[in-house]
């Protein structure tokens, strides 16, 4: 049956599951089917026979098990099958569920935890006055009973059971009021209170309280007995309490239901021992470790009827209110069966007490139980959904047209049983509408009143905000006059289903602007929706020239319901918008509404059955035209559109269906129509085309959740866009295998590639497809259908495109496309290969049905192997043979065709590609040869079949041996498993002489030297073509084994004969690479050349010395301590520092120190240099503090005037500075100075300020050997320091000449080109005359030095050639980060940004380590892994021979 609902035969899989089958019967099972007439007859149909067999058999039991246990022979009550839990958890990670967190479900009044706060015994005994008092006092919510907000912005919509109001029980009025009047006391009050709270039916489960001993330990818990569970668990926190000690583990899968299955898990187990209260009975039991069991499960109450009546009859209930109502054990099958005496006493008609070895248990609904929330918290049995689905499951679209066949049968069986439903229930009403039933699965759905009245407040909410709540209210008002829906008069909340509604908003629409949309999918506390109780039905490209569109007003409404169906579709809305306040008014559905799910099917079969009354060829055409609401037809003339339009308004007007929205084109197409919606694609009536609308925002952040909503944002159903929107899924796949959340970023590849795909988005909306597939008349043409078919690592696609050809005129467009994902696990490219072509013949299966044209059909692959598949009738892959058998049921083989990749329109969309690029190649027109008259020339089957006979080979023989070993990672892991499997296979020859133990020594070699003969034996195949390429004396030994003769072969003082005649290996194979690393290991990690040395002492590995250098240089430990800092060429200057402008105007501060004064104080030199001249500025500071730099700041800028840019490194008190300078307003203090522009140096890359580090250790030198030992007071350390920097502004900056008179110093530009010139002039004494040529004789003088220093300094600072090789980061490599301590402990870091000079260098990274993410030079930065290796371009300049020729480097041929 299971099979047959899947929509597979019995027979076809019944030779292998029969033997399956019957494998798993237990042995006394077996032995009565051997016995059995079933037996005898299996011959015919045998797995058949044996489902029959075991289904008497369990019926046989059932029976026996009724008649044991009930002494009235009825039916027993069904045991349940799975764990019962609450609903009221959340899932975690691995798919179990647990519970939520219990701070919010604490009891105000009681801060009780073990129930909630509209169940509290102890809020009972209060007067309401009272519990509003307190709730006041505590600053709760009178609705909710929760702290953190009052009852005017509460969101909860409890409902009284007394008065129907917002508000829960324990605060309803009408209870006082009702009392009161009764008796005129408190107490009736508490009464009924607590019997409104308490009397809600609630299933109980066999609970049941006892002892868990570990130990001299002993706890006592509540435990849940299941029949439905295999294994026994224990909760986690109830181990750790007793402190058990596992003794094992084991790892286990769980079934759940719905057909879920979790991931294997593993389970500590646990030896304990379990004992009833009384200490009566003990038994020693084994669980299994479960974090959390299960949530909260209801108790009955100490004191009740239920409880009076069992005590009465001397049964005693273990498991009531009283304590913490957590279950710690969960008892399976494995135990309970030892438990059970068999002993029930019925309290009523479904509440059963059963005894157990432990004591007594209770199971079935009951009246007046604990529960744990007020809110809708029923008991359900357990769901597990996965969070992490196969991200497959996304693209459901994907499969449209090209489902697997056993899935079609499936629903081809159901979507006929409910047509034939639909024909037997649709009639005319009285009002001459249509009429329908819902056809439902199940009437399971219980009332969701409060649910809905809940979305109410939050719909009213928005439309409120939006401003358009009065257009809402107007289209119910509307649909009121037009006996759409129906007010409910005395509705009875209990029953029945409301529908939740919000309002979508679509201003492009040209007929309904606001339209309420019903939610169907809402669930009920059971968990069940209308949608998913109904069927969904059936759900039923143009080749004309003229297209035309309608749709039908208001089509859904059109249809009446039938009255015993409308009470499943009630929806609230408020009785007067406008009424404050407002009151809530109940309605329901007269005609079909819009969003239950099979709603589109009613409305497509009501309009097949009035057009089954016409026969026309306009019915014919309605027909085949319609989708849910919308029409589109083409036609080949003017006229025939007239007529079309005309009949068609007429025969479906008859049935209730007004035809409206005419749009046509491209021939009569309305000047004010613009470009209109066609299901879900945009049609341009006047050019005729289509086109998809490109996503329309892009998000920010990019996660997963963004990237599948931009993946599903573009509706493409013709596929043309295929090539570009399988970019999206292919990264939301690489997102799946890399189990990232939903809303962490991605790795920094995959956001590269999304926002570059992206950022091309748009170029999405400017490609257009004709709308008509033929510029030719397809009658009168000779048209062929060409199916093209392709796969890659990435995905696989086909697409199908229609050549029309009349003469000389052929026309090429693009049918369908699809293009699909490949799996997640490792698939060949054959493989690949072939399910393109599997998709290719769906496909056209699909192509076939809805253009209906009789033409030629050619398949074109540009893989051989899939055409010898094709050709080939046996086939031993069942994998490959299953496809190959459908393809050939739907296809002929012979019309399959090769074609090479370049020439494969089917290779674009099989890998992908941005917006921009498939635009640009206008991929949809299809290849140009197939426009002309000579397409590619298929090889004949002959040639194929030997062409690919070596490739084919390739997807069915068995891998090496040798392969299967590789799953360890270690040699030495590799050659004891080895070892095992020839001990096994000496264990089963000599079975008297057994080896046990571990491996011994003798073992491991022997292992070891048939290793390499396996490896021998599986690579080298011939010996003499071996033995000529290597040009060495190979032989082969006694065990077979081939071996290399060297020149000790006659040496007497060597003993070993793998040292005189190594073992020959190949230095390709993966485990002989491992052996080489090994022993690189093993030999304190040597170089190449003793590793060489160390290996030839017993194998001879073929390129071995290449070998032993590659391992190396790829072993981490050794790279870590050979690896080269990274190198960047030397940059030229900045623009600032050769700018001659004023002295200072540009440069670069440092301290030096610390000094010791004479009073034993420390002090620090300030140390300011200027970055063009070269000059100093000596401060003396008592501390390096923020504060003292400021101070010395000042200094430098009142005697050498103002800084425009200051260079440093990273000290504090100049990133302090630097905080401080940022901190001023510059806008109100720019007439006075200018902003200071600080730059810092990269840390720890003291090289950046070389031009002041150089000054710093000038003056360290002058002072040491001035001072010597001196120890000197503050202002005589103050008057050497103005002394040394006279000194050092004295010094010359270039090489003296005799004839020059004065030679270049810093103090020359120091005096005579100042910011501010200080030196005065006695105006007095002089005229005007004789001032103005003082001063241009100064300006000239300053003039004069400036060009001096161009020409003499900077004209001699030549730019010094790298030389070498430049290696250059990039992002993600893995790096070591330079620190000061040993090499050793150099941290790792990756590269996560490069920074980019001027000069287009890198010389700058930010990087990302365990202590953080640090910006460091590239120098400070030793390469791991390199992912490039750049050879930074060096000046070329050409060579010449002694007689001026140049000389021309040859050409290489690149042998």
């Amino acid at each position: 049956m299971a099979l047959e609902s899947l929509g597979l035969a019995q027979d076809k899989f019944a030779s292998f599951l029969y033997p399956l089958v019957e494998s798993a019967l237990p042995d006394e099972i077996l032995r009565a089917w051997n016995r059995s007439q079933f037996q005898r007859e299996k011959k015919d149909k045998p797995l058949s026979k044996l489902l029959q067999f075991l289904k008497l058999e369990v019926e046989s039991e059932e029976r026996i098990h009724a008649a044991k246990f009930n002494s009235n022979h009825t039916s027993s009550s069904q045991n349940a099958t799975a764990a019962c839990l609450t609903t009221s958890i959340k899932k975690d990670n691995d798919n179990f569920e647990v519970k939520k967190d219990d701070k919010n479900n604490v009891c105000i009044w009681c801060t009780k935890s073990s129930h909630s706060s509209s169940e509290c015994n102890s809020a009972m005994k209060m007067t309401l006055e009272e519990r509003k008092e307190f709730l006041k006092k505590n600053r709760a919510c009178m609705l909710c009973l929760k702290k953190g907000h009052i009852a005017k912005v509460c969101r909860k919509f409890p409902r009284c059971v007394v008065c129907g109001k917002r508000h829960y029980t324990l605060m309803c009025s009408e209870i006082s009021k009702s009392t009161d009047t009764a008796s005129g006391t408190a107490t009736g009050s508490k009464e009924v209170l607590s019997q409104a709270c308490t009397n809600v039916s609630t299933v109980l489960l066999q609970t049941i309280k006892l002892k868990v001993r570990n130990g001299d330990k002993d706890i006592t818990i509540r435990a849940l007995l299941d029949s439905g569970a295999q294994r026994t668990f224990i909760k986690k926190s109830v181990a750790e309490e007793l402190k058990m000690t596992p003794s094992g583990e084991h790892l286990l899968s769980h079934n759940l239901f719905g057909g879920n299955v979790t991931k294997k898990r593993s389970h500590k187990i646990y030896n304990f021992s379990i004992s009833s209260l009384d200490g009566t009975y003990t038994q020693s039991i084994t669980a299994l470790e479960q974090p959390v069991l299960c949530g909260y499960l209801p108790q009955l109450k100490q004191q009740g009827g239920i409880l009076d009546s069992l005590q009465a009859k001397g049964i005693f209930i273990t498991d009531c209110i009283g304590d913490k109502s957590e279950i710690g054990l969960l008892i399976g099958s494995d135990i309970l069966g030892s438990l059970l005496t068999g002993r029930l006493e019925r309290v009523d008609e479904n509440l059963v007490a059963m005894e157990t070895k432990l004591g007594w248990t209770i199971q079935g609904p009951a009246v007046g139980v604990f529960t744990s929330t007020c809110e809708d918290s029923e008991l359900s049995t357990l769901h597990a959904s996965f969070g992490c689905g196969d991200v497959e499951d996304f693209w459901k679209l994907e499969t449209l047209g090209i489902k697997d066949d056993a899935e079609l049968r499936s629903r081809q069986t159901t979507e006929s049983e409910v047509q034939t439903f639909f024909e037997n229930t649709v009639r005319r009403n009285t009002e001459n509408r249509y009429e329908v039933r819902l056809p439902w699965k199940t009437k399971c759905l219980e009332s969701n009143y409060e649910l809905a009245l809940k979305r109410l407040g939050s719909t009213t909410t928005r439309l409120l905000r939006l401003g358009i709540v009065k257009d809402y209210d107007d289209v119910f008002r509307e649909w009121i006059e037009s006996d759409i829906i129906e007010k409910v008069v005395n509705d009875d909340h209990g029953t029945g289903h409301y529908l939740s509604h919000h309002a979508v908003i679509r201003e492009s629409s040209l007929t309904t602007k606001i339209r309420p949309v019903f939610n169907a999918s809402a669930t009920d506390k059971n968990g069940f929706s209308l949608n998913s109780c109904l069927e969904k039905g059936v759900n039923l490209i143009e080749k004309n020239k003229i297209g035309v569109t309608a749709d039908i007003k208001k089509a859904f409404l059109q249809i009446s319901l039938h009255p015993d169906d409308r009470d499943y579709l009630k929806f609230l809305w408020w009785r007067d918008i406008n009424e404050s306040p407002r009151v809530v008014q109940v309605f329901r559905h007269r005609r079909v509404a819009f969003g239950v799910t099979t709603s589109p099917y009613l409305l497509s079969a009501t309009i097949l059955h009035h057009l089954e009354n016409y026969n026309c060829d306009t019915a014919a055409s309605l027909r085949k035209s319609f989708y849910v609401d919308n029409c589109v037809v083409s036609v080949r003339n003017v006229e025939e559109m007239h007529q079309f339009m005309e009949e068609a308004k007429a025969i479906m007007l008859d049935g209730g269906f007004e035809l409206r929205c005419w749009v046509s084109g491209p021939e009569l197409v309305d000047k004010e129509v613009v470009n209109t919606s066609v299901l879900g694609l945009n049609w341009d009536p006047r050019n005729d085309t289509l086109n998809c609308k490109p996503p329309s925002n892009v998000p920010e952040k990019i996660t997963k959740r963004t990237l599948l909503s931009i993946a599903q944002s573009t509706f493409d159903p013709l596929g043309f866009l295929s090539p570009t929107t399988i970019v999206p899924k292919l990264l939301i796949q690489k997102c799946w295998l890399l189990n990232l959340d939903w809303d962490v970023p991605l790795p920094t590849d995959i956001e590269k590639r999304a926002v570059e795909w992206m950022s091309e988005k748009d170029f999405s909306g400017f490609i257009k497809i004709p709308r008509c597939i033929s510029t030719n008349s397809l009658e009168e043409s000779e048209n062929s259908l060409h199916i093209f078919c392709d796969g890659s690592q990435s995905a696989y696609a086909c697409c199908i495109f229609l050549r029309s050809a009349v003469e000389n005129n052929v026309s090429v467009q693009l049918v369908i496309a699809k293009a699909r994902v490949a799996p997640s696990k490792n698939v060949t490219i054959p493989r690949l290969e072939l399910l393109g072509a599997l998709l290719a013949s769906r496909l056209i299966c699909e192509v076939r049905d809805s253009l209906g044209l009789s033409c030629t059909e050619i398949f074109w692959t540009d893989s051989r192997i899939v055409l010898a598949w094709l050709k080939k009738q046996n086939i031993d892959s069942v994998f490959v043979r299953n496809r190959v058998n459908e393809i050939a049921s739907k296809t002929n083989i012979n019309d399959w065709r090769h074609i090479s990749s370049e020439m494969n329109p089917a290779d674009l969309p099989s890998r992908g590609c941005n917006p921009k690029v498939l635009l640009e190649s206008r991929w949809w027109e299809g290849p140009a040869w197939l426009k002309g008259s000579t397409w590619p020339v298929s090889q004949s089957s002959n040639d194929i079949d030997i062409e690919t006979s070596q490739l084919s080979v390739q997807e069915t023989i068995r891998s090496n041996f040798s392969d299967r070993l590789l799953y360890f990672g270690s040699y030495n892991k590799i050659v004891r498993t080895f070892g095992w499997c020839l001990r096994f296979i000496s264990n089963c020859r000599n079975r008297n002489h057994r080896i046990q133990g571990n491996i011994y020594r003798e073992e491991f070699k022997f292992a070891e030297n048939r290793l390499f003969k396996l490896i021998q034996s599986e690579t080298f195949v011939d010996i003499v073509k071996i033995r000529k390429d290597l040009s060495l004396d190979i032989f082969m030994d006694d065990d077979n084994v081939l071996r290399v003769k060297t020149r000790l072969t006659n040496s007497i003082d060597v003993n070993s004969i793998d040292f005189i005649s190594p073992i020959l290996l190949p230095g390709k194979h993966p485990i002989i690479k491992r052996l080489v690393y090994h022993m690189h290991k093993e030999f304190l990690h040597a170089g190449a050349q003793t590793l060489l040395s160390k290996l030839r002492e017993e194998i001879w590995v073929i390129g071995g010395r290449m070998l032993a250098k590659r391992v190396v240089k790829n072993c981490i430990i050794c790279k870590r301590f050979a690896t080269k800092r990274f190198a960047a060429p030397v940059p030229p200057l900045p623009a600032d520092r050769v700018h001659c402008g004023a002295p200072f105007q540009v440069c670069g501060v440092d301290f030096a120190g610390p000094l010791l004064l004479r009073s034993g104080e420390k002090c620090w030199i300030a140390l300011f240099t200027c970055a063009v001249y070269r000059a100093v500025h000596l401060e003396l500071c008592l501390s390096l503090s923020t504060e003292e730099f400021l101070m010395a700041l000042r200094r430098f800028i009142a005697r050498r005037g103002n800084v425009e840019i200051m260079y440093s490194d990273n000290g504090t008190n100049f990133r302090g500075a630097y905080n401080v300078f940022n901190g001023l307003n510059w806008s109100e203090i720019e007439t006075k100075a200018n902003k200071l522009i600080w730059r810092f140096s990269p840390p720890s890359a003291p090289w950046w300020g070389g031009f002041w580090e150089r000054m710093v250790r000038t003056v360290k030198e002058i002072l040491r050997r001035v001072l010597g030992r001196a120890a000197l007071n503050f202002n005589e350390l103050v008057t050497v320091l103005c002394e040394v920097e006279s000194i050092i502004n004295s010094r010359p900056l270039t090489a003296t000449d005799s004839m020059e008179l004065k030679v270049l110093t810093p103090a020359s530009f120091l005096l005579y080109c100042r910011h501010d010139d200080s030196r005065q002039i006695d105006i007095e004494t002089i005229d005007g005359r004789i001032l103005t040529s003082r001063w241009r004789y100064l300006t000239k003088l300053c003039a004069d030095l400036k060009s001096r220093f161009k020409s003499e300094y900077l004209g001699l600072m030549a730019q010094k050639q790298c030389t070498g090789r430049t290696i250059t980061a990039k992002v993600g490599d893995l790096v070591l980060v330079e620190a000061e301590k040993k090499r050793v402990e150099w941290p790792l870091g990756i590269v996560e940004e490069i920074f980019t000079g001027s000069d287009g260098v890198s010389r700058v990274a930010r990087v990302r380590s365990l202590n953080g993410v640090h910006i460091r030079a590239m120098r400070n930065l030793y390469p791991l892994e390199i992912t490039s290796l750049v050879d930074t371009p060096l000046p070329q300049t050409e060579k010449t021979t002694r007689s001026g020729r140049p000389i021309r480097p040859p050409k290489r041929l690149g042998v």
